[in-house]
């Protein structure tokens, strides 16, 4: 259920930021891309339209990560028919065209604010609460900032084995492509944006925590980058797995 809140979440965040083409969950469009599928397939009912919206933003590279069957929950179990019809009403209350729920806000924190909300068992479990920006400022400018002055841009990399919803690595994304612009003048955005990417590496226990982190870090590169439609942003070298940080394997030896 979680995961396929998130990922309408995700879909309505593309379309009112004006990253996808056409408006398939919510906004004007969204009821007439609905009618034509099923005009198309009249076999077919709500849940798969909202599979093939899912597929459908799978095939582009920049979106791979957030949205195929390797990566996402929704492949693995999928609600009845009439539950997507609601999840489908829920985001078109009181209308599809004018939506009460929109997500064009700049920043992303609201989707830190839905994980941590998402579940009161999860978050007791997990003890989630989202960093404050003053607390995530002053650990980079004690971790990232020496690391930097020590080994420069180009052999400075981050990684962050508790990530949650990416606070951190959203930081130093920032740090990173800022960072390289000062140091590089002339730089193409595009390029800076893409090695201050593949800089960050990140884990997390919650699936959810790790594909919420995957979003954001991609609407920031997009923005840095200078990509208004995600179908024109190539694939993202986005280094975030969901893994237990604290297992050991014994059957590789913990280099110095």
């Amino acid at each position: 259920a979680a995961a396929w809140l998130l990922s309408c979440v995700f879909v309505r965040t593309l379309e009112d930021r004006g990253l996808s083409r056409h408006a398939r969950l919510a906004g004007p469009g969204a009821l007439d891309s609905q009618r034509l599928f099923l005009q198309l397939a009249p076999s077919l009912n709500e849940r798969d339209y909202l599979l093939t919206v899912f597929r459908e933003l799978a095939g582009h590279p920049a979106a791979r990560d957030l949205f195929d069957a390797e990566h996402s929950l929704v492949w693995k179990l999928s609600p009845s028919a009439g539950m997507a019809k609601e999840l489908l009403a829920l985001f078109r209350t009181p209308s599809a065209d004018a939506p009460a729920f929109r997500f064009g806000q700049a920043s992303t924190r609201f989707l830190g604010d839905l994980y941590q909300d998402l579940s009161e068992d999860v978050r007791k479990r997990y003890a989630l609460l989202q960093t404050p920006d003053f607390v995530e400022a002053f650990i980079l400018d004690r971790t990232l900032e020496p690391a930097l002055a020590r080994f420069g841009l180009d052999d400075t990399t981050v990684i962050d084995p508790t990530c949650g919803s990416g606070h951190f690595l959203l930081g130093a994304f920032d740090r990173l492509f800022e960072r390289r612009l000062l140091a590089e003048p002339g730089v193409d955005r595009r390029v800076a944006a893409t090695k201050a990417l593949a800089a960050g590496y990140g884990a997390d226990i919650n699936p959810y925590a790790v594909a919420i982190a995957r979003f954001r870090l991609t609407l920031a590169y997009l923005e840095k980058a200078g990509y208004a439609r995600l179908a024109d942003a190539p694939a993202l070298p986005l280094k975030l797995v969901v893994a237990d940080s604290l297992l050991h394997n014994p059957q590789r030896v913990q280099g110095e």
